[in-house]
């Protein structure tokens, strides 16, 4: 089931999908296919900081 809001991982607003292990409401971008949250497979999410402070950044 899908609702709209804030997600609880990055901040992002939009659709929003519950992780099955958590119950963390996250974007698409912080869900697996399988329904489980970032966090919860142990991955994390990149902030516009971390992207700079690695040198990714196009600036």
């Amino acid at each position: 089931m899908e609702a709209t809001g804030v997600c609880s991982i990055c901040g992002k607003a939009g659709i929003l999908y519950p992780c099955s292990m958590c119950g963390a409401r996250a974007c698409r971008d912080c869900i697996t296919l399988r329904g489980v949250c970032k966090p919860c497979m142990g991955g994390r999410t990149m902030t516009i900081d971390d992207f700079r402070n690695k040198g990714l950044d196009s600036k």
